[in-house]
């Protein structure tokens, strides 16, 4: 087991969280990833926009959890096994729910490029970049952004609109 010290050398430099949506990689900035967990107890949310499963209690705090499937758009499906990722913006704290976390990875600027914009900000999914990594494009969101439905701002509105 490494210890504390062993740990922090063998992820310096390492500013991304990897993980897998039906088959698609992305990647969260490992700054506003404050834990992966396995899934809690959930309680719904009256009138909520369909991507958010509902409330869990982590760890004394209430936060929202989204289903990364429904947010996308995505109709295939639900992995067997799924795990959380609880992340943090200038909004709050949310839980993504994602199939599987694959790895800590660094992303130079090299490696960074820019997507371009395919749909109007109501089908925003929050990619900040896309990176290449290992012969393949992951794609690294931003938490505010894909969250938005949670709380408020671009890409999202009241009520339970259809997701993006």
């Amino acid at each position: 087991m490494l210890n504390r010290q062993q740990h922090a050398n063998s992820t310096a430099g390492k500013n991304l969280v990897g993980f897998s949506v039906a088959g698609t990689d992305y990647a969260l900035d490992i700054q506003s990833v404050q834990e992966i967990i396995q899934p809690l107890p959930l309680s719904k949310l009256p009138d909520a926009h369909r991507s958010v499963l509902g409330l869990s209690d982590h760890r004394g705090d209430i936060i929202p959890v989204l289903d990364l499937r429904v947010r996308f758009g995505i109709n295939a499906p639900p992995a067997l096994r799924s795990k959380w990722i609880v992340a943090s913006s200038s909004a709050g704290r949310v839980g993504f729910v994602v199939d599987s976390v694959t790895e800590v990875f660094a992303a130079d600027g090299d490696a960074r490029g820019a997507v371009p914009a395919l749909a109007s900000s109501e089908l925003d999914r929050g990619i900040s970049y896309a990176c290449r990594r290992d012969g393949r494009l992951v794609f690294v969101l931003d938490v505010a952004r894909v969250a938005a439905p949670v709380f408020g701002g671009e890409g999202s509105s009241a009520g339970t609109r259809e997701a993006p």
